[in-house]
């Protein structure tokens, strides 16, 4: 693939968009570094693309222009920037770290790596929503469904990715969930369940998405079929917070060569992110870093949505969890600070088929830091 092959794919990717291409800067006497930016109708990108990060956080752009720059030299690509990130950041902004490791890898470099188109292309593509008007939700993957409950609360469910890998296995079905009271979304699960035309569910919760699992286990507990809990937060079933267990965590962490250094982030604009919630990744580089700037957009007013009164009752939800049935994976990051270890021993222990898994090195997003046992131990929870 030539620079001028790789421009025509690019237009045609951005076609849909209404994207046309102008020659930038053009280096003296023909050589050096030339830019040539693609400028692309905002409002059509808005509505086609609304899960990339960088569309919606732009206020003020709509009717405006969207701008994807490359900058190249013969046939080689030395930069590329689509609404001011790279696709490097682009990619482990929606979640996909491996793709994301994959473009730095070959960053800047020949024009002819397949991984600049696949990297633009993943970005550039619009989700698979399916579902009814009340509870869209998106597919990624392939095989058996598993409804999948994002955290945050009520994050944007891209961050999850692909679970590092797990859609390879199993279709995740993600709900897109409106910010409301976490019993109010007992509904939309339920209506999810109801379009994927299943009798029963597994369903895969993260962080405060347990809090969701939970309420629906209460409300349905013959569509449930198995559960794994992720990460849970935990205080709505009634568990004391571990603060002592937290505190070793936290002085180990600190400890750890690099740790203080790695706790600058690059926020998005109305990011609110404390800085000790650093401590909820474990390993970390660049990738990580996009990934992370995105997690407390609004924050505060997910959180008071999600649990406003009247808050789920933690005795109807224990009494749910000791009436299941079912297989259930409690899973944990050795170094996570929420739920600490003996959190996520308790919690396994209000159900009869529960069982903890612990993941060593890894933190509140585990599939982040060990994708393979992390998938390994959900199909196992997952196996009839």
């Amino acid at each position: 693939m030539t620079w001028d092959d790789l421009l025509r794919t690019i237009g045609g990717l951005l076609a849909p968009f209404g994207g046309s291409w102008a020659q930038g800067d053009v280096g003296a006497d023909g050589g050096g570094p030339s830019d040539v930016g693609f400028c692309c109708a905002h409002d059509l990108l808005a509505d086609a693309l609304p899960h990339i990060p960088q569309i919606t956080d732009v206020s003020g752009n709509e009717g405006g222009c969207g701008d994807l720059w490359l900058t190249g030299e013969g046939d080689h690509l030395l930069a590329a920037h689509f609404e001011g990130f790279s696709p490097g950041e682009s990619l482990a902004r929606l979640g996909l770290l491996a793709e994301a490791r994959r473009y730095a890898a070959c960053a800047p470099g020949p024009v002819d790596l397949a991984g600049r188109v696949r990297a633009l292309t993943l970005i550039l593509t619009p989700d698979d929503l399916r579902g009814v008007e009340d509870a869209p939700y998106r597919v990624v993957g392939d095989g058996d469904p598993l409804v999948v409950l994002p955290g945050g609360p009520v994050r944007d469910g891209h961050y999850l990715g692909d679970l590092g890998g797990l859609a390879a296995s199993r279709r995740m079905v993600v709900p897109v969930l409106p910010r409301t009271r976490v019993e109010d979304l007992v509904p939309v699960v339920e209506a999810v369940r109801n379009d994927l035309g299943l009798s029963r569910i597994d369903v895969l919760a993260h962080s405060a998405g347990a809090v969701l699992a939970l309420a629906y286990l209460a409300a349905h507990p013959d569509r449930v079929a198995r559960l794994v809990l992720m990460s849970p937060a935990v205080r709505a079933m009634g568990i004391a917070d571990d603060v002592d267990g937290a505190a070793r965590i936290v002085r180990a962490r600190r400890a750890e060569p690099g740790f203080e250094e790695s706790r600058k982030v690059r926020w998005l604009e109305g990011a609110t992110y404390p800085e000790e919630l650093r401590l909820t990744f474990g390993r970390w580089d660049d990738q990580v870093a996009a990934l992370a700037g995105t997690g407390s957009v609004d924050q505060g007013e997910r959180l008071a949505a999600y649990y406003a009164a009247p808050r789920p009752d933690p005795g109807r939800l224990r009494a749910a969890a000791t009436a299941f049935p079912g297989d259930v994976t409690v899973m944990t990051g050795r170094l996570d600070v929420g739920p600490t270890p003996r959190q996520a021993d308790e919690l396994a222990t209000l159900f009869p088929r529960g069982r903890v898994v612990e993941i060593q090195g890894a933190a509140h997003y585990p599939w982040l830091d060990a994708p393979d046992e992390v998938c390994r131990a959900v199909l196992s929870g997952l196996t009839p």
